[in-house]
């Protein structure tokens, strides 16, 4: 536990900024389904926060992650 609270600011600020990426990516699915780029760079930036939430143990955002990126691998 000492180690992953010793984690927790910088995975903070790497969360905020791939968040920022998933929001901007979902746009422009919305726009263009079949934009691949923008649906891979997604899918990257949720597992590497779902990675980052099972190691600091934040099984709720972990949970929404891996759903939103379920939900975008089945379409």
């Amino acid at each position: 536990m000492a180690l992953a609270q010793k984690y927790q600011r910088s995975f903070q600020k790497e969360c905020f900024k791939l968040s920022f990426s998933v929001f901007e990516n979902v746009k422009k699915l919305a726009e263009d389904p079949s934009d691949k780029p923008a649906l891979d760079d997604t899918l990257q930036s949720l597992d590497t926060i779902i990675g980052s939430a099972r190691f600091l143990e934040n099984k709720q955002l972990e949970n929404v992650a891996a759903s939103l990126r379920d939900k975008l691998k089945s379409r």
